[in-house]
């Protein structure tokens, strides 16, 4: 909840010094149910407040957000996830 929130601000704040989000990688995991999904929804929404496009490299094969399941993808996300 509001803690992913404040996380993903502080994250995205480190962004915003750098000159390009290029200079901006985040690995996140942990257990099954721990809330990664959850915590890049909101990562990638708050970083697409000040950059026009955020890359994400999807992983979790089991549970992807934007591809089918057993698949790896690289997504450009340019709008927030819902």
């Amino acid at each position: 909840g509001d803690r992913l929130k404040e996380v993903a601000a502080e994250l995205s704040e480190g962004c915003e010094t750098s000159e390009s989000l290029a200079d901006f990688t985040a690995l996140v995991c942990g257990p099954k149910n721990a809330g990664k999904s959850t915590f890049c929804r909101e990562l990638v929404n708050t970083l697409l407040n000040s950059n026009p496009v955020v890359a994400y490299l999807e992983t979790d094969c089991g549970q992807p957000e934007f591809s089918p399941p057993g698949s790896v993808s690289l997504t450009f996300v340019a709008s927030p996830i819902a």
